[in-house]
């Protein structure tokens, strides 16, 4: 059963030592619900791409693209995203789809829906977002995007939403 596979790589994510770890971990949680391209970030508040323990970018980890991840961070996407904007005041899971209305019932300025946008032109049709708030007011999310166009986003998101609420970052230490 999926439930359990996903339940038995959030127990192995808890243990993990090594980010190189969770993100296999997280990339496997995307294969088993059928979203399988994962973000991931420990503080939405920067535009300092997340990295492991010998510096490597995780989006790169995660299977982004270079010049994708450098125009997000370039553009301070991070800042801006609606998504990103959504977790500061969500504490459960939640999704967007492109072509429907942004599900958080915030209007979205134009610079918000460039970033979407922009997401779509890179493949990327829709996302499950689990967000994560930290101490010191740090908020963090993972997120599994979805690159077909015909996948309707929203029943995986219902089958998997309680599942996948412990996937979100967990403490270590601030960067700074």
């Amino acid at each position: 059963m999926r439930h359990d596979d996903v339940n038995a790589c959030l127990g192995a994510l808890e243990r993990a030592s090594r980010l190189a770890e969770g993100v296999s971990l997280l990339r496997r949680i995307g294969e088993l619900i059928g979203v399988p391209l994962v973000a991931a970030l420990d503080d939405i508040s920067t535009t300092v791409p997340l990295t492991d323990e010998d510096g490597n970018r995780l989006a790169e980890l995660f299977g982004w693209d270079k010049e994708a991840i450098d125009e997000w961070v370039d553009q301070n996407f991070t800042l801006i995203s609606p998504t990103t904007h959504a977790c500061r005041f969500q504490h459960l899971p939640f999704f967007w789809q492109a072509n429907h209305p942004f599900p958080q019932e915030q209007a979205l300025e134009p610079i918000q829906r460039k970033v979407l946008e922009w997401q779509v032109a890179q493949g990327i049709h829709g996302a499950i977002i689990v967000p994560t708030h930290l101490s010191r007011g740090r908020v963090g999310s993972v997120s599994w995007l979805n690159r077909e166009p015909d996948i309707d986003i929203e029943p995986i998101w219902r089958e998997h939403r309680r599942t996948l609420l412990p996937a979100g970052p967990t403490e270590g230490p601030p960067r700074g």
